[in-house]
């Protein structure tokens, strides 16, 4: 790129679009921190619920232990995906994603991470001999505010600073490539 001040200022840019994209995956990570937990127990408590056979046969006993149990699986999960997603690369870097994305279920490497928790589920009714779904519980993105934040908006700004710092990271390339092939050419000129 011939002009060194147009190359600092798109370098900036991208700097900031970054820390934008970082930002908004901190506040979802936020929001996951609470609502993965409130999710395995909602669906824990549907499981029990819609098997009345099985969970008539536990005693009050039992069913605080499960209540127990679950809040554990609960927790565990959460904190598995969030250790897994405080690494940059899933939120910088996500892969294959279509041409207007919306939510995190859009970032793949996100979702695959996220998308396990509903396993917490499965592996809770199956310890307590309660009927298993015959598909995990699929994780739906909360539409409630979480610590004043609804996850859409976040993820909206999320998308927004991804979209933008891969519009400047093009306009970056395609300046390298402009200079390199200025340089080849003045280079075939004066040989």
């Amino acid at each position: 790129m011939p002009d060194h001040d147009v190359r600092a200022r798109l370098e900036a840019e991208l700097a900031y679009h970054r820390a934008k994209v970082l930002e908004a995956a901190e506040e979802a990570r936020e929001i996951l921190r609470e609502d993965l937990e409130v999710f395995v127990m909602r669906k824990v408590k549907e499981v029990f619920l819609a098997d009345p056979a099985g969970a008539s046969a536990l005693s009050d006993q039992r069913l605080a232990e499960l209540k127990r149990v679950a809040g554990e699986v609960a927790r565990q999960q959460r904190d598995a995906v969030l250790t897994a997603l405080a690494d940059e690369a899933p939120w910088l870097e996500p892969g294959e994603v279509g041409p207007e994305p919306k939510g995190l279920a859009a970032n793949p490497r996100v979702w695959a991470v996220v998308g396990r928790v509903g396993e917490a589920v499965l592996a809770v009714a199956r310890a307590f001999h309660l009927a298993v779904p015959a598909e995990a519980p699929a994780y739906q993105e909360p539409k409630r505010f979480i610590h004043s934040r609804l996850l859409t908006t976040v993820t909206e700004r999320y998308w927004a600073a991804l979209q933008a710092m891969a519009r400047v990271q093009a306009q970056l390339a395609e300046g390298e490539r402009v200079q390199r092939e200025e340089e080849l050419s003045k280079r075939w000129d004066e040989t």
